[in-house]
Order: C-alpha cells, then structure tokens, then sequence
C-alpha cells in the first residue's frame, strides 16, 4: 500500500470507523460503476459489460453497486463460461443492431410534447415550452431522457 493510501485509511478508520477494508471496496465498486458509465454516454449508446472477476457475483459486492447497474445484472448470466458469454454478447450485439424507428421510441427512451410540458410543470417553469421546444425536431419530439438517468435507461447487457 502506498504512504497516501495507508494515511487515508488511517483516518477512516479513527475518525468515522471505517475499516481498511470496507473503504478499498468501496473504493473499487466506485470505480467499477465509473468504468461501466463510460460504456453509456447517450440515450442512443449500448454496450457490454463483463464482470469477469468472481467477486462480482457475489451478494455483498452487488448490494454495494448502483441501482442503475444492478438492475442489468442478469442472474442467469453469473458465472458463464467463456463460450456462453460470448455467446449472450453476440445476441446481444445483433438485437442492438437493428433499425430502429423514432415511432417506437416515443414515450420510451424520448418524450413525447405532453410529457415535456408535464415535467417542466414539475419544474415550474409553467408554459415556458407552449411556444415550442428549442431542441424539437419536425416531429415534436425532443430527446430529453438520457440513456442512464431518465425512465428508460439506453440498453446495456451486463454479464456477472
């Protein structure tokens, strides 16, 4: 361990109790959760994530992952030999491949003008859009849900 890491640790652990341990864990899961952001930038991105470490599959490092990641993890796709995973990923990659069209996409990875209205409701900005959106395409849809933040996240494939 490096001087730096060894004081920090130090200090978890005097000051608020956190073992060494619990914080290398912690540690590494947020970088995992950096790593696997990075695979999905736009509502229109999709990717495959490979847990190849074992400790993945395991319950107490799982619980400590974002939801946002969690909810892609399939259980049926813990511990895959390496035939099987390249087998999912090819599946995968060739469903991801297809044409989509904007008609399927509206109210499920975009909104649709009376979503728009609605949440800048929520936000109370009022009738600010009732004019028109400044990002809406000739169709009246405008892309405001991102692939990991909005209702819908962009599809991702994760093997554990």
């Amino acid at each position: 361990k490096s001087r730096e890491l060894l004081l920090r640790t130090d200090f978890l652990e005097t000051k608020y109790g956190v073992s060494d341990k619990e914080f290398l864990t912690f540690d590494a899961l947020r970088q995992t959760s950096q790593c696997v952001g990075r695979v999905i930038r736009s509502k229109m991105d999709y990717g495959i994530m490979i847990f190849a470490d074992m400790r993945y599959a395991r319950a107490d490092k799982i619980k400590k992952l974002p939801q946002w990641i969690v909810q892609y993890l399939d259980t049926s796709h813990r511990s895959l030999s390496t035939d099987n995973a390249v087998s999912v990923c090819r599946r995968f990659l060739r469903e991801m491949g297809q044409p989509r069209h904007l008609k399927d996409e509206i109210g499920v990875t975009m909104y649709d003008r009376k979503q728009i209205e609605a949440h800048a409701k929520t936000l109370g900005l009022g009738n600010k859009f009732a004019g028109g959106f400044g990002g809406t395409s000739k169709s009246g849809v405008s892309a405001l849900v991102s692939g990991k933040n909005g209702s819908q996240p962009a599809s991702a494939e994760k093997i554990a």
